[in-house]
């Protein structure tokens, strides 16, 4: 099986370590280098790299990251890396015992439903995969939320981002905009496509609007719960499901 990006995806922050597949579309959430994402500074957000370290005959296998399923006992299921077309490629791999937040070369450094990757500039680490079930362990300041790497995939990876407000549009670091992300709101590298433009990245899109997954398109960001709306003519504002936040029309 084989997953593409997804418009919420991690991917320009992401290097799968110690592979060796050819680099994916720049992606985005981004404060990224940090404990962060990624909370603390914020990190430049850059293409998936190819790492060294893995051999290039390491097969892809159809697997699932936060359960280990599809891959044998004593091994586990991790990124293999991306492919030229920008999918992202999974493998059975050796179960290592390096702890979340632990330094790594391969994910064959790390335990158990932990794999080696590292937020664009900052050093490789053991993080977490993890899915709709599993609660990612943050603090109260930056908390952790589980963040899909692609489309149609039941699995994530634990990430946190400096938190913001979308409306008020305030972040710290230049070039950034505040973007729905999951379980939130988080800075990330600022898009430029304007509302009703195509776009395939939650930050895509120019600061106060974002990438509407539903309709692969940029609209304006709103507050649901201020009256009268926000929205170009007082349009009412459309709440997202499960979400504190909605598009104008």
């Amino acid at each position: 099986m084989t997953f593409r990006l997804l418009p919420l995806s991690l991917a320009a922050l992401l290097c799968a370590c110690g592979t060796s597949t050819s680099t994916a579309d720049a992606g985005q959430p981004e404060d990224a280098g940090d404990p962060a994402d990624a909370g603390g500074s914020e990190a430049d957000a850059s293409t998936p790299d190819a790492g060294a370290g893995r051999d290039a005959s390491t097969t892809p296998v159809d697997c699932t990251p936060n359960s280990n399923a599809g891959c044998p006992s004593g091994s586990q299921c991790t990124v293999l890396g991306f492919d030229s077309n920008g999918i992202l490629q999974l493998t059975c791999e050796q179960v290592g015992t390096g702890a979340k937040g632990s330094a790594c070369t391969t994910s064959m450094d790390c335990g158990p439903k932990l794999g080696c990757l590292t937020m664009s500039t900052s050093e490789a680490t053991c993080m977490a995969f993890c899915d709709s079930s599993t609660r990612c362990q943050g603090s109260a300041a930056i908390p952790e939320n589980c963040g899909k790497l692609v489309s149609g995939a039941s699995w994530g990876l634990c990430f946190s981002l400096p938190p913001c407000d979308p409306f008020a549009q305030v972040c710290l670091a230049a070039g950034r905009a505040c973007y729905p992300a999951s379980g939130g709101f988080g800075c990330m590298p600022e898009g430029s496509l304007q509302p009703g433009a195509d776009c395939t990245r939650i930050n895509a899109c120019a600061k106060g609007s974002a990438c509407d997954a539903s309709s692969a398109t940029c609209r304006t960001l709103c507050n649901p719960d201020v009256t009268p709306s926000t929205c170009p003519g007082q349009a009412a504002c459309a709440k997202q499901p499960s979400a504190n936040y909605g598009y104008c029309p």
